[in-house]
């Protein structure tokens, strides 16, 4: 499985754009979406072709991550205007991908 993190809502274009020349793929890619760009979840989607997006940086970072309101968004209509974007996108691309937004800690076990 390979995945692409991008902690930041900005974009290079030149990294991104010989990332795509290089073919690199993403099955997952997990990125922030706050002050996000208007080209950029269909820049990403097209350079990296991901099955799986999984937003970030959208919950509240001011709450105790023990308080189960620390995952819930800060702004709802933008997470879900980003999931629309993502559709979008993928509709235009001809990308099939998922958007999953996953607990904040959930249970994990390592082997």
């Amino acid at each position: 499985m390979r995945l692409f993190f991008l902690s930041s809502a900005g974009l290079h274009r030149p990294a991104i754009d010989a990332l795509k020349r290089e073919g690199v793929r993403a099955d997952v890619l997990l990125v922030s979406i706050s002050g996000r760009s208007d080209d950029f979840v269909h820049t990403l989607l097209d350079a990296f072709r991901p099955r799986i997006v999984i937003p970030q940086h959208f919950d509240n970072f001011f709450v105790a991550l023990a308080d189960p309101a620390a995952a819930a968004p800060v702004d709802e209509g933008d997470l879900a205007a980003f999931e629309a974007e993502v559709e979008a996108a993928a509709r235009e691309l001809g990308v099939t991908v998922e958007v999953r937004r996953p607990p904040l800690l959930e249970a994990m076990t390592f082997r």
